[in-house]
C-alpha cells in the first residue's frame, strides 16, 4: 500500500480543526484531497463537531481556492503566523 495523502484533525466539543491536509503532488487535482475532506468532516460531525476551522498561507492560491470550494470562508488573518514570517487566512466551515 502507497500512502498517497493524508489529513490530521482534532477536535473538542463542537469545534474541530484542520491540523494538516497534503496529498503526493502527482495525485493533486484527481480529488483525493476532497475525498480526505470529506472523511474528515463526516467523521468530525458524527462526534458532535458543528464548525471546523483551520489556517492556510494567504500567499497559497491553490490552498485557498480549495478550501473555498469546500465551503470555507476567511474569517481574519493570522500576521507572521508561520515560522517563516508568513501570514495565514483563519477560515471556517458550519457543517450542516
Amino acid at each position: 500500500m502507497t500512502l498517497i495523502g493524508f489529513c490530521v484533525t482534532s477536535h473538542e466539543g463542537d469545534e474541530g480543526y484542520i491540523i494538516t491536509m497534503d496529498v503526493v503532488e502527482a495525485w493533486r487535482r484527481r480529488r483525493v484531497g476532497s475525498a480526505l475532506l470529506t472523511e474528515a468532516e463526516n467523521r468530525m460531525a458524527a462526534r458532535g463537531v458543528l464548525r471546523v476551522a483551520l489556517d492556510t498561507a494567504t500567499d497559497n492560491a491553490s490552498a485557498i481556492a480549495f478550501w473555498q470550494r469546500h465551503g470555507y470562508r476567511t474569517r481574519g488573518v493570522r500576521k507572521r503566523y508561520y515560522p517563516n514570517g508568513r501570514d495565514a487566512y483563519a477560515m471556517l466551515k458550519v457543517l450542516e
